[in-house]
């Protein structure tokens, strides 16, 4: 299997992948072993995509030995390695539709280190390996997600509420992202109904809207920000309801 990213494997572009080839080898033996090395099939698809300077992530450390003698290619493989190889199993049936096999106990032990530290954020650390499914990856990937946008976007915002501060008096020190995305889409598109747990309180938004004027200069510079409390307000209530199904599913086991 073949899984490409425009920048390799480091965090966060180790997040998204495609797949560009894939091949069943009924037995891996006649495909790999220390005896004949590396079968023509394989060797094909394996210089097919390797590029020079490039290191090609193996799920063995047997295999990174055998390869790397018989075809002079570096391999990788460590812990981060077998981070991403967990996760490609339990995306095969997305990534491969045909394909059925499942993750031995033996593979879903001990639980992915990355899955237990996104779970953690979230009061979730008693997740034990025979308790994980595709519903709590999933809830992880989701979890990840919208924290990834949040910090990747977090100064411009933070920017936002600093100007709030000068222009309105208000000091959003104690804020969270969420609640300075809701205040600046209440400065763009004035007062409308919200559902957000993390109100703004009548005196703010009075405040708020009585400067819209002052703030739209700056603003111009921070226009992703704009953006952003879009997908905030997006992605929070999917997030709150993604922690409920990950407790739902460890207090059912």
């Amino acid at each position: 299997m073949k899984l490409r990213s425009g920048r390799g494997l480091s965090p966060p572009s180790a997040m998204k992948r495609r797949l560009d080839e894939n091949f069943t080898f009924e037995d891996k033996s006649s495909a790999i072993n220390q005896n004949t090395g590396v079968n023509e099939r394989l060797t094909e698809m394996i210089m097919k995509w390797y590029s020079p300077g490039q290191k090609l992530a193996v799920a063995k450390p047997e295999y990174k030995t055998i390869i790397e003698e018989r075809l002079k290619v570096p391999f990788w493989h460590d812990a981060n390695v077998m981070e991403l190889m967990w996760g490609i199993q339990y995306c095969m049936p997305i990534l491969v539709p045909r394909e059925k096999s499942q993750l031995t106990e033996l593979d879903c032990f001990p639980v992915s280190q990355g899955l237990q530290k996104v779970l953690s954020r979230y009061g979730c650390n008693d997740i034990k390996p025979e308790m994980v499914n595709e519903r709590i990856v999933a809830t992880a990937s989701a979890l990840f997600e919208c924290d990834s946008v949040e910090k990747r976007h977090s100064k411009a915002l933070r920017f936002v509420g600093r100007l709030m501060k000068r222009v309105s008096g208000i000091n959003t020190d104690d804020w969270s992202l969420l609640k300075i995305a809701i205040a600046l889409k209440r400065i763009w598109w004035r007062p409308e109904p919200c559902d957000s747990c993390e109100t703004i309180s009548s005196l703010e938004n009075a405040k708020l809207v009585i400067n819209a004027e002052e703030y739209e200069i700056d603003l111009r510079k921070e226009a992703s920000a704009l953006f952003l409390c879009l997908v905030l307000e997006t992605i929070r209530p999917k997030r709150r309801k993604r922690i409920a199904v990950a407790a739902r599913h460890r207090r059912r086991h």
